[in-house]
């Protein structure tokens, strides 16, 4: 037995976490979302959000024009044109973008379609042209039934089952409130442009929502 003396070591006693430690944001509470939804709910609220802002901006476009210009008997046939484009759309995309991963598609679309778009606003006298009024008839729809699937099948691959149930209605929170701000948006912009120039402002909405989908 040596004289060196042995001194019991307590445990340090673990590290509480403090009442507000994982309580989050106060919208998060309130919303339900978690820490770890944070960024993949945010990123898919604003791209939801812009997207639908454009597309309302196009709406109020398509119908000012086109029902102020064309008879309504014509809607038929372009919904049913808006139809057979959107499947032969997805047999395209399955076929030859199988490999593109859904963040690049659906970025990829959303700037495609606002240069696009924008063209409209440019180049085509859509308040002079019949075929122009229903090929931007048809765009419109096009565009919107795309870009919405492909920011579903986004969500559904990002998100696992919990987060979706706590996040998906949050998203589609985003897509009606960028409805309405579209909506208001477009009423202000004809006080002081025509409705052929909304196309431009709507190509600027679809153009910043193109650019968030790399962070979801």
């Amino acid at each position: 037995m040596t004289g060196a003396t042995w001194a019991k070591t307590e445990p340090a006693p673990a590290e509480r976490p403090t009442p507000l430690a994982d309580l989050g944001p106060p919208v998060g509470r309130v919303l339900g979302i978690r820490p770890e939804d944070y960024r993949n709910t945010a990123a898919g609220f604003v791209t939801l959000l812009l997207a639908m802002a454009g597309h309302s901006v196009l709406e109020t476009a398509r119908d000012g024009l086109f029902l102020a210009s064309l008879p309504p008997t014509l809607l038929p046939w372009v919904y049913l044109a808006i139809a057979g484009l959107t499947l032969a759309g997805s047999t395209w995309q399955r076929r030859f973008l199988s490999s593109v991963s859904k963040r690049r598609t659906l970025s990829l679309t959303l700037l495609v379609g606002a240069v696009i778009t924008a063209s409209f606003g440019l180049l085509s006298p859509l308040h002079h042209s019949t075929a122009g009024l229903l090929v931007f008839y048809v765009w419109t729809g096009l565009l919107a039934t795309t870009v919405v699937v492909q920011f579903w099948l986004l969500a559904g691959e990002v998100m696992d089952f919990g987060q979706a149930k706590r996040a998906f209605a949050v998203l589609g929170g985003g897509g009606l409130l960028g409805a309405l701000i579209g909506s208001l948006l477009a009423n202000a912009a004809l006080l002081v442009v025509h409705a052929s120039m909304l196309p431009l402002v709507a190509a600027a909405l679809l153009g910043a929502a193109a650019f968030v989908p790399p962070w979801f």
